[in-house]
């Protein structure tokens, strides 16, 4: 994934609230003109697709968006004031804008048309889960997106290629599970927190 800008805050402006908090120490609220920080989660509306983006205090914005099956898009990019910006190496775009309520914004992957969405701050259990790891057979990659009602998508990669259900059923994890097993070995995900961002290069 391509790399994501630090850009400086802008200070002595009180923030307004977004979404709110919650335990695990997500926060979403954002001024004129400094950033947003949060988790927010919704469906992609014409697709079978879900999408969580988790907006970093740093400015680093991470987004994933999976149907649970072939759809796989992980991408990362900036946050400037109420917008965001995020793509990654397959050509797959999230343009995404903030406000007091919800994130909206469009999805583009090459070849299909362009999808719009409504995400809305996410309180645990729902949010992003994400696991990655390094086995003999290959880099291993998976995500949920987890909706304020408990449905889920996820998916698991493989060197970027998408595991079929056969290999692996990522629709069998549930939030808070501590391990999830695949073909090369024992994933361990754990919820996406803003403070997390940016992950290590």
């Amino acid at each position: 994934m391509t790399g994501a800008v630090r850009f400086a805050f802008a200070t002595a402006l009180l923030a307004l609230a977004v979404g709110g908090c919650d335990n695990s120490g997500d926060r979403a609220g954002e001024s004129e003109p400094s950033s947003v920080t949060g988790s927010f989660v919704g469906t992609v509306p014409g697709s079978d697709s879900y999408v969580a983006i988790v907006a970093g205090p740093k400015g680093d914005a991470l987004a994933h968006v999976t149907d649970g099956a072939s759809g796989v898009d992980w991408l990362d990019g900036t946050v400037t004031g109420r917008t965001a910006a995020l793509s990654n190496d397959g050509g797959a775009t999230v343009d995404a804008r903030f406000t007091e309520s919800a994130v909206t914004g469009s999805f583009t992957r090459p070849g299909f048309q362009t999808l719009t969405f409504t995400a809305r701050p996410a309180r645990a259990p729902a949010g992003f889960y994400r696991a990655q790891e390094s086995f003999a057979d290959g880099l291993y990659a998976a995500g949920w997106v987890v909706l304020p009602d408990g449905s889920i998508r996820g998916s698991v990669r493989r060197y970027e290629t998408p595991l079929a259900r056969g290999e692996v059923d990522a629709s069998t994890y549930q939030p808070g599970d501590p391990t999830f097993t695949v073909p090369g070995g024992v994933l361990r995900p754990a919820r996406v927190k803003p403070a997390d961002l940016p992950f290590p290069s």
